[in-house]
């Protein structure tokens, strides 16, 4: 008998069910009958797991039965699991789900399942759909397909909160992008990457089911049949840790466990491997049936060898190891494996079931190709069609060639991507970080700057070379601001290397440095705020390229020194401060603390052998730290208004206290225009920049960052428009009936009425949309539907929220569009619940009004307005909500909401003069506000009857900025309002 794991409910089988076309898919039904309290069972599906903050939970599903070779229709292709989350403070995650057959590793049954992990303590909902259709699973339109039967397709759990004892990642939370150049575990510490780049194909293992090496590979010559047993490691599995064997080779998990058993030991936190390598160099890795290159193998995955990959991968979660998915490889074979290398259906399907399997877990990097030779649209399109599933938001990345910066050069400031995935060679190891770094941070969007491959791919890192790329790479990433992992070379067994790595312990003297180097980091550096500075070191000893500075300007200096005869001088800021030696080959402080003035300091000998590598630590005492400079705009004006065509000068006043001014530099849209050195600092004087001249019609933010010869800087921000005065203007368009919030009984149809009109122009049509499925064309005024009851859309309409939306398109093609909300009930008595989106929205920046498809808080900077116009109530309210999702930009901190005082103003005319004054506040929310997310603040005391209501959102101090969907966004803002009759 053995025990498996129903993700959590464990079953007890014979060893024969683990495979798929599993004879008894009803088995785990039976045995929850006797051991139902294992898991939280009711009809509404079987939630699993161990429903704490952060940990796994499962949903398990009865749907249509099926078996993972079927093709008509196709379990993977032709049907497609979504399930909503709702958490407890109004988050919502849309996660994809998957076909699982018996749900215990069969292939054969009818488990429709979804993994997820709650990031709150509390109730939590679920709502799941199951679509079919041909192709559906690759759609992301939400009506695509039709409704297919699912049994519990509702419900809740209740979740405990976060344990700090948690192992591995479940005590911290999710690995996020927090614009910064390090990543973050959401209630944990930023993180640095200290992790392995071999084996490539650590997935190719012979305990693994249908796992076959296929011919016109690389030479695996050691390997038995091509795969990995990593037999040295075999004695580092421990009792209680996943235990499963192959049904096709009898061999056990144990191998593979107890490798990341022992790199967690080392503690190595990050692993690099291919889910897929057919056509590439090791091809025995492929989530599918079978290797073959045709369209039946690609469309169809296995239950029992996903899930076994499952065990393993959740394993590495609890180790703390996090999880680095390379999803191409650059051989042609593996990059052409999918629809001739583009984006379609098979790729689709292939990302979409590895998101489904795997992103609910916490740290992964989802890596577009190792090498990449794809087309940068393929590269945009492939992570798009990522992005669009991904509910948790992990990173994505590509890598690139050796030493092939430039492949980033397009992609600098794309939102789509976050991290680099750098090959290089070891002598570059400082300069890429440290231009990276800055190119990412010049172009708007910061990136996490990880070297993922050291050349030369012979070599890499060996059991003998570790002393030496201590000194030449590794303090050369981590001072510079970067993460590393460290590729093994190419060498045949015993030391192994690439895809013949069988023995981790082969490196481990890599996997100390690099762990005092981080503990050092970790313990002792605010390093997410630190910058890398080398200049501020001279005379020290060239070796190895010479010392790196690494620092917090004022506050706290790392110097790490490749060969400490000599040591060198370094220039600090004013002060005072504490001096210590650390040993990067022991991990441990030597010698006694001293304290040094500021200036220029010879940092002296080390406590012993001089002529190794050192580490200098200089903290600085209590007071007497840098000022920063100041920074004003001397022109433009904030708020100032040009005209298209118009050429933008810019002149900046910088001056410091306690120093001089470094350099000043000018951004536009966060977007650099050019560093100016000398003062006067300014820019298209002579009309020289051309970033600054013909500017299209919108708004625009200038900042001016200066720095001070000691590091410190200071920004200045101010915000300008440009307007077209021959541009055409949009038509309006308004609901004339029904009214927004209207109620109208379950069976009833509606009759909607529309008026549009253009300031300069005609109106050439009137589109109508119910909950986003179109109803029909309207050319002629008056703009009617279902006035003869010609529009079925809108007739006997069941219980529910139905959003009509009006978009108005104008003779130049420039459309507009307004949405009112409807809701069909027959509760008598019962509470009825009404959704209302605004009839205006915008926010002020400066003073500066913008209007767009986002709503942006920020303390004492930017404020947002909404207005409702709330109808339909005829009863005593009882409960009100507000409904936003956060945009682009995340943030955290306390946001407020308060009633606004009049409702005198319209998204158009919101200006200071025009804007209503916050009165009592109605409700707030305090803590992280992620990227995709929608949250509900609870409103009560704002609406007690119908009328037009305002509000105001501002954010207290101390918090980061957020931006939120507007009306004009992808997921407008609602007021939700029930009320008993």
């Amino acid at each position: 008998m053995k025990m498996l794991s129903l993700d959590n409910c464990y079953l007890l089988t014979s060893k024969t069910d683990t495979r798929r076309h599993d004879k008894r898919p009803w088995a785990w039904l039976l045995w929850l009958v006797f051991f139902p309290g294992l898991c939280h069972f009711s009809f509404a599906g079987v939630v699993s797991g161990e429903l704490t903050q952060w940990h796994p939970v499962t949903v398990s599903f009865n749907g249509p039965a099926a078996s993972e070779t079927d093709n008509n229709p196709n379990p993977f292709l032709d049907y497609r699991l979504q399930v909503t989350f709702t958490g407890p403070s109004g988050q919502r995650y849309n996660v994809p789900g998957f076909f699982d057959g018996n749900g215990n590793g069969g292939g054969s049954g009818n488990v429709w399942r979804v993994r997820f992990s709650p990031d709150e303590a509390g109730n939590w909902n679920y709502a799941a759909t199951l679509r079919s259709g041909t192709n559906v699973a690759v759609e992301l339109a939400p009506n695509a397909g039709s409704a297919a039967s699912l049994g519990g397709a509702t419900g809740s759990f209740a979740v405990a909160g976060r344990d700090p004892g948690a192992p591995g990642f479940l005590k911290w939370g999710r690995l996020e992008y927090v614009n910064k150049h390090y990543l973050k575990f959401r209630d944990g510490d930023y993180w640095i990457k200290g992790g392995v780049d071999s084996p490539e194909n650590f997935l190719g293992y012979k305990g693994f089911d249908n796992t076959v090496n296929q011919s016109g590979g690389v030479n695996t010559a050691g390997l038995e049949n091509g795969l990995h047993r990593y037999l040295p490691h075999v004695d580092d599995w421990n009792p209680g840790d996943p235990d499963f064997t192959s049904a096709d080779t009898g061999f056990d998990s144990r191998g593979i466990i107890g490798a990341l058993n022992y790199l967690s030991s080392e503690n190595v936190n990050s692993i690099y491997f291919l889910p897929m390598n057919l056509g590439g160099d090791g091809r025995e890795t492929y989530p599918f049936v079978g290797p073959g290159n045709n369209n039946f193998d690609k469309a169809h995955y296995d239950i029992s060898k996903l899930s076994q990959w499952n065990q393993v991968l959740n394993h590495a979660q609890e180790k703390g190891i996090a999880l680095h998915f390379v999803l191409a490889e650059t051989e042609s074979g593996n990059e052409n494996w999918f629809d001739n290398g583009n984006l379609g259906v098979q790729r689709k399907l292939y990302y979409r079931e590895l998101i489904a399997r795997f992103s609910y877990l916490l740290a992964i990097k989802w890596n577009l190709s190792e090498e990449t030779d794809f087309s940068d649209n393929n590269l945009r399109a492939f992570a798009d069609y990522i992005g669009a599933l991904d509910w948790a938001n992990h990173q994505i990345t590509f890598h690139t060639h050796p030493n092939r910066l430039n492949q980033y050069d397009p992609h600098l400031g794309d939102t789509r991507f976050d991290t680099t995935s750098i090959q290089y060679n070891p002598n570059n190891a400082n300069d890429f970080v440290e231009t990276m770094r800055n190119r990412s941070r010049n172009n708007g969007r910061i990136w996490v700057i990880d070297m993922d491959e050291n050349n030369p791919a012979s070599e890499g890192l060996t059991d003998t070379n570790a002393n030496d790329l201590r000194k030449r790479t590794l303090y050369d990433v981590y001072f510079s601001g970067g993460n590393i992992e460290w590729y093994f070379g190419y060498h045949s067994l015993p030391l192994g290397g690439d895809v013949r790595t069988e023995n981790f312990r082969t490196r481990q003297a890599m996997y100390r440095y690099m762990w005092y180097a981080r503990r050092f980091m970790q313990e002792q550096l605010p390093f997410w705020d630190m910058q890398p500075n080398d200049g501020l070191l001279s005379g020290e000893s060239g070796a190895f390229g010479g010392g790196q500075v690494f620092h917090k300007a004022g506050e706290v200096y790392a110097v790490y020194l490749p060969d400490a005869s000599p040591s060198g001088t370094i220039n600090l800021a004013s002060g005072s401060y504490t001096k210590r030696w650390y040993n990067p080959r022991n991990g441990q402080f030597q010698g006694g603390a001293t304290i040094v003035g500021g200036g220029a300091h010879a940092l002296g000998s080390p406590p012993n052998s001089a002529d190794q590598d050192w580490v200098v630590l200089l903290r600085a005492e209590g007071g007497g730290g840098n000022e920063s400079p100041t920074a004003v705009f001397l022109s433009p004006s904030a708020g100032e208004v040009f005209s298209v065509g118009d050429s933008i000068q810019v002149e900046v006043e910088a001056e410091d206290a306690d120093g001089s001014i470094a350099n000043v530099r000018l951004f536009l849209n966060d977007t650099l225009v050019r560093q100016e050195n000398f003062d006067p600092y300014r820019w298209n004087d002579r009309d020289q920049d051309t970033a600054l001249q013909n500017l299209a019609a919108g708004s625009y933010e200038l900042k001016a960052v200066a720095t001070d010869n000691d590091g410190a800087s200071t920004e200045a921000i101010i915000t300008i428009t440009v307007e077209d005065p021959n541009a055409n203007n949009a038509p309006s368009v308004s609901f004339t009936e029904p009214a927004n919030g209207q109620t109208i009984g379950v069976g009833d149809s509606l009759v909607v009425t529309v008026a549009a009109a253009d300031t300069d122009g005609a109106v050439a049509n009137v589109r109508l949309f119910i909950n986003d499925a179109f109803v029909r064309q309207e050319n002629i005024d008056p703009y009617r539907w279902n006035d003869r009851n010609q529009d079925p859309q809108l007739q006997n309409l069941a219980a529910g929220s139905y959003e009509l939306k009006a978009i108005a398109t104008d003779d130049l093609g420039k459309s507009s569009e307004t949405s009112v909300t409807v809701n069909a009930s027959d509760n008598g008595g019962e509470p009825v619940t009404l959704s209302f989106t605004p009839t205006n929205d915008a926010y002020l920046q400066n003073g500066t009004p913008f209007n767009s498809n986002e709503l942006r808080v920020e303390h004492n900077r930017r404020t947002a307005y909404l207005k409702f116009d709330v109808s339909g109530i005829s009863g005593t309210v009882t409960d009100v909500k507000l409904e936003l999702q956060v945009s682009t930009d995340p943030g955290n901190g306390n946001i407020a909401v308060f009633r606004g005082q009049s409702n005198n103003w319209s998204e158009s005319t919101l200006s200071t003069a025009t804007a209503p004054a916050a009165g009592a506040e109605v409700g707030n929310r305090n803590g992280t506000w992620s990227s995709g997310v929608s949250y509900t603040l609870e409103i009560d005391s704002l609406v007690s009857a119908n009328g037009v209501v305002s509000l105001v959102l501002d954010m207290d101090a101390g918090g980061n900025d957020v931006a939120f969907s507007a009306r004009e966004g992808a997921a407008q803002p609602r007021l939700i309002v029930t009320y008993t009759p």
